[in-house]
């Protein structure tokens, strides 16, 4: 009785883990992440605490680490002066359904009308989706602007 159940359990987790894999492999590759978020406080960005982000980041397969570059946009103008950009290293758990992360990177931010410094981010954040399709949530903290920013958005 006691093999027998071993053996039902070993089937059971090996069908388990046939049909996660085809969705891990799924959501390697290029994938596109938009949102919308805000500051918790001003900083030093004259700007307003507003923002949106929009990204693309690469996974790939077996490896729990992704790089993202994205743009971020601080209030509702669009003007080149309002944009920061940076590229950051994302380290993902590949769950099947729900992906924690953390996200490291360094990049250019807007923190007045032609006025642009080089600085840090890091935070963390989880998606929740199948394949590329999914949406996220995700908190960083700006040291140039000394703003912390959540965001919420989908990825496709």
């Amino acid at each position: 009785m006691r093999r027998l159940i071993l053996l039902a359990s070993a089937v059971g987790l090996t069908s388990a883990s046939a049909l996660v894999a085809p969705l891990r492999a799924q959501t390697t590759g290029l994938s596109l992440w938009a949102g919308i978020g805000g500051a918790h406080e001003n900083g030093v960005s004259t700007f307003a605490k507003d923002t949106k982000q929009l990204g693309a980041q690469l996974s790939l397969p077996l490896v729990p680490l992704a790089v993202r570059a994205d743009a971020m946009l601080q209030g509702s103008r669009l003007d080149a002066d309002h944009l920061s950009y940076n590229l950051n290293a994302v380290a993902v758990m590949p769950l099947p359904l729900l992906q924690p992360y953390g996200i490291l990177g360094r990049g250019r931010y807007a923190l007045a009308p032609g006025v642009k410094e080089k600085g840090w981010n890091y935070g963390a954040g989880v998606r929740v989706g199948i394949a590329r399709l999914g949406v996220f949530a995700e908190m960083r903290k700006h040291e140039p602007l000394q703003r912390t920013i959540t965001t919420v958005g989908v990825t496709f």
